[in-house]
């Protein structure tokens, strides 16, 4: 806080808490609601009047994050890996990829810091692909898992709108719009950075 004071002399209150509570306030604002950060990692929390009332915790990136950068590119990789990808795709990947192997992904899984960033350097492939049955497939399932494992275990979610932040959601927002539907899961705001939104909070806008 005292690093927080030097910068702004003048405020007479500084608070400080979680990135998941800043972008559920700036994507619910004082309504009730489910919100959502899917980046590198994924989060999600249950709020009401401005406080998280519910959380479910993912289990991080190699045990969890469904639906994250990091996921999708890990399964998009593995699928590479694993020779299972469609022809087509797998040559475009190996092109655009031309130096990734077993041996290199390994080390950057294993022995590099951040494989959560790593991996989600391939998510860009996914996504300028996706309208290829099999890239599109791989992203449905990803975030069809994401709502099973987290969404749709908060009480009565089914009667709060799902808001999300974060590059993927943004970027994969037609997909994950259409998985939702399948689900029938109701999606409020999808916003790429939550500053704007959290500004008007605190202005009491929202």
């Amino acid at each position: 806080m005292d690093g927080l004071k030097d910068v702004f002399p003048e405020a007479e209150h500084i608070e400080a808490h979680s990135d998941m509570l800043g972008a559920a306030r700036a994507l619910c604002g004082r309504e009730k609601g489910i919100a959502c950060i899917l980046g590198t990692g994924s989060n999600t929390c249950q709020i009401e009047n401005g406080e998280i009332t519910h959380k479910v915790d993912t289990l991080g990136f190699w045990l969890g994050d469904e639906g994250s950068g990091g996921y999708l590119g890990k399964t998009l990789v593995q699928t590479y890996l694993h020779k299972e990808l469609p022809q087509a795709l797998h040559e475009k990947f190996e092109k655009r990829y031309p130096n990734l192997n077993r041996d290199v992904v390994l080390e950057n899984a294993y022995q590099k810091p951040f494989p959560n960033r790593y991996f989600a350097g391939f998510s860009k492939f996914l996504f300028d692909n996706r309208t290829d049955a099999a890239a599109y497939q791989i992203a449905a399932n990803a975030f069809g898992l994401f709502f099973e494992k987290y969404v749709q275990k908060y009480p009565d979610y089914s009667n709060y709108r799902v808001s999300l932040t974060g590059s993927v959601a943004f970027y994969y927002s037609d997909i994950i719009r259409r998985v939702a539907r399948e689900k029938n899961i109701t999606i409020g705001v999808i916003m790429e950075t939550p500053i704007a939104g959290l500004t008007l909070y605190h202005q009491g806008k929202s």
